[in-house]
């Protein structure tokens, strides 16, 4: 069985080997200040979108169901490559680099859309994911079942 060290040993022992305890730890920092330094800078906006079903004159207003089944079109919608370059000429950001970072979900069982946007700068990010929701929400205006609102901007 090994004999355990007192404190004043393993200070003895510290004491002679500290440059190595230094250059080691000075090492372990610089490489990951350098791995962090290689990372790209990302910035994420987001928005979301909240879909109800609009009232309609002389008729039940339409279900719960409705919205969760017409919803995900707009997912499709704000994802598609003319509202993307509709949106990039407006925020002025790339077409292929906003199409490349944006992402429209809807929340399970919900008339939720969540819109982000990932790019290399944060206000344009904002921006774009801002502009996605209102273009959402004006194309939601269209719509005889369901009605959009920007709840987060």
């Amino acid at each position: 069985m090994a004999e355990e060290a007192s404190l004043p040993e393993l200070f003895d022992q510290l004491r002679r080997r500290w440059k190595l305890a230094v250059l080691i730890t000075a090492g372990v920092f610089l490489g990951a200040v350098a791995y962090v330094e290689t990372l790209a800078n990302e910035y994420q906006g987001r928005a979301i979108v909240a879909f109800a079903p609009k009232a309609i004159q002389d008729q039940a207003p339409p279900s719960a169901d409705t919205v969760r089944l017409i919803v995900p079109a707009y997912s499709a919608y704000v994802t598609s490559p003319t509202t993307i370059d509709d949106v990039a000429e407006q925020v002025n950001v790339d077409p292929d680099d906003l199409a490349d970072g944006v992402d429209a979900t809807v929340a399970t069982d919900t008339g939720n859309l969540t819109i982000s946007v990932t790019l290399r700068r944060s206000r344009p990010a904002a921006r774009a994911a801002n502009a996605l929701a209102e273009a959402a929400v004006e194309f939601s205006a269209d719509d005889e079942l369901v009605g959009g609102e920007v709840v987060v901007e």
